[in-house]
């Protein structure tokens, strides 16, 4: 029988505090007591409290006690090997399976979890940078309108010119309104996360988006890597490990290749064959993809910054004509607004690129 457990504690996600049930956390943050977090303690706090790590944890807590029935049902002097064996769930290999993979479990979701944290975090941030946009541009809306509402009073525009960029700012401010309201949802979603009180007084941090890279010639020796350490993997391959110890006992059983017990047994192993084939498959398929993904985000990012170096040429040159009367200052602040929009862009470009890398590196646990 393979041991197993070695490669399914590989994993280092160490859950803070474990605590059973879906109790939750006290409201962090009260009127009278406002917290501002960072992401580390953010991703504390997830490990700490987060319900589907939880959840997980009470997963592991049953496949413990399914692991202690079956050494003690193996203990059992009255039955056969062959009978103790196909009441799968107190057959102690079949047990101790079970259980690592659950510690496997577990430790898949709180990356999971933490990564989805993470991405609000950012997406949190990146949305205070969409308000400021946003009130930058309200702004510019409203001169252009004074301007028009000057220029019907000189005979130069229409009463039409000014309903309709009434009808921007408008439309402008609902959409300032709806960025509030995304702001205030994502905060939900992190605290839903972390397990605390959604009416928590939480400001959440503002952190630098870390700067992403991979080195492509370590690709083929990490996939080599996961195809032999991932769980999914590890698990089907005991299965069908186990499923050979099943035609062997019914083969000492007795039985042989016309007997519908020995053909059942061989059933087995042909099935467990196959999950063993698409599990190495879909892991690697996973893998690939994610690389792919995490190229086009990498790319997106540079293609962002020339963006945004060419806006800035373009605000600098509207600066510059400004200065000389060339140019009203509505030119020049219109071209700060779209160097600005430029900068935010990188911000996202960076953070689905953070994002990316996250989710690519735990195809490798």
């Amino acid at each position: 029988m393979r041991e197993i457990k070695k490669y399914l504690s590989k994993k280092s996600i160490a859950v803070l505090v474990v605590v059973f049930g879906a109790v939750m956390l006290p409201a962090i943050g009260s009127e009278d007591d406002h917290s501002i977090m960072d992401l580390a303690y953010v991703r504390e706090l997830v490990l700490e409290g987060n319900l589907d790590i939880k959840e997980a944890e009470q997963e592991i807590s049953q496949a413990r006690t399914v692991r202690i029935e079956a050494d003690e049902k193996e203990r059992d002097r009255g039955a056969t090997k062959l009978e103790t064996y196909k009441n799968r769930d107190y057959y102690p290999e079949k047990a101790d399976i079970e259980y690592d993979y659950a510690v496997w479990s577990r430790d898949e979701v709180a990356q999971a979890v933490l990564v989805t944290a993470e991405e609000n975090y950012m997406a949190h941030r990146l949305k205070e940078e969409e308000i400021l946009l946003q009130i930058s541009n309200i702004d510019i809306l409203k001169t252009e309108l004074q301007q028009i509402e000057r220029k019907i009073e000189l005979g130069r525009a229409v009463e039409y010119d000014r309903t309709k960029q009434a009808l921007a700012v408008s439309q402008a401010e609902h959409a300032l309104t709806l960025l509030y309201n995304e702001r205030e949802t994502l905060g939900w979603e992190l605290k839903k996360l972390m397990n605390v009180s959604l009416d928590s007084n939480i400001t959440f941090e503002d952190v630098p988006i870390p700067e992403v890279s991979y080195d492509a010639a370590k690709l083929e020796e990490a996939i080599a890597d996961a195809l032999e350490t991932n769980g999914e993997i590890v698990k089907a391959e005991a299965d069908y490990d186990l499923a050979l110890v099943l035609v062997e006992l019914t083969d000492d059983a007795g039985y042989d290749s016309r007997d519908s017990e020995y053909m059942t047994a061989m059933d087995g192993v042909d099935a467990a064959e196959i999950n063993t084939m698409s599990a190495k498959l879909t892991v690697e398929y996973d893998i690939r993809s994610g690389y792919n993904a995490l190229l086009n985000a990498m790319d997106a990012v540079q293609i962002s910054v020339l963006a945004s170096e060419q806006a800035k040429m373009s605000w600098d040159a509207t600066q510059r004509r400004y200065e000389l009367g060339l140019a009203t200052e509505l030119n020049a602040r219109k071209a700060k607004q779209a160097y600005d929009e430029s900068l935010h862009s990188v911000s996202q470009a960076k953070v689905d690129a953070y994002i990316e890398n996250a989710t690519f590196l735990n195809l490798f646990e």
